[in-house]
């Protein structure tokens, strides 16, 4: 696997460019989707409440405590000990947890 640090900050810009060309339209900073960060704590505000959405699993903190770098998730070469989280009504915290390799290796 080809891993490639992101600069967050630079992805934010590159697309808020990209989406004021195609629609015209400037995307707020406040606004901008970290729901496609896994293992953002966050994710349980942004919709998130299934691990398995495909669609928002692309990216992951290579470390949880720094929110500047990022990195493209490959789902056949999954990172070891990085957590995904989403939102889950049954736990008290209203926070479903677990590590990526232990819901993706097993077939799903």
């Amino acid at each position: 696997m080809n891993v490639q640090d992101i600069d967050y900050e630079h992805l934010r810009n590159w697309v808020s460019i990209k989406v004021n060309e195609a629609s015209g339209k400037k995307v707020k900073r406040a606004n901008f989707d970290r729901s496609y960060l896994v293992n953002g704590r966050n994710r349980k505000r942004y919709g998130v409440n299934n691990p398995f959405k495909v669609e928002k699993n692309l990216f992951y903190y290579p470390d949880e405590n720094n929110r500047k770098v990022i990195r493209k998730l490959d789902p056949l070469s999954l990172p070891t000990n990085v957590m995904i989280y989403w939102k889950d009504n049954n736990n008290p915290d209203g926070m479903g947890s677990a590590l990526l390799t232990d819901l993706f290796t097993n077939g799903d």
